[in-house]
């Protein structure tokens, strides 16, 4: 199958949790994989997925905290949901370039 996006996903080898929050809700997910301008998310349970719909506006914000921290708000928009599985796109690109992005993942041990 060939790829069709503009910049390529990095897969996460460290749990990543992150919160996905719509105005006063809240729900932990795991960031499954990682891109300049999007992530793929899972819900621990399908009921929380569900409380979410296509082109809803979200912000991420990584639980972890100091410098290995990557998503401080991330504002973003779901593209897609499957089950437990939710596509973000992000309202602005996380960093300036694919190699930023690897290169940051590696120094802080998520890939």
């Amino acid at each position: 199958m060939d790829e069709r996006r503009e910049y390529p996903r990095e897969q996460l080898t460290a749990a990543m949790i992150c919160a996905l929050e719509t105005g006063a809700d809240s729900t932990f997910c795991l960031i499954k994989d990682v891109s300049v301008v999007g992530a793929l998310v899972e819900c621990p349970f399908a009921e929380e997925a569900d409380h979410f719909d296509v082109g809803d506006p979200v912000s991420l914000r990584d639980v972890t905290v100091g410098d290995r921290a990557l998503f401080t708000g991330q504002t973003c928009r779901i593209a897609w949901i499957y089950k437990r599985h939710i596509g973000l796109q992000f309202d602005s690109p996380l960093l300036d370039s694919a190699r930023d992005l690897r290169e940051w993942l590696e120094l802080h041990k998520w890939v």
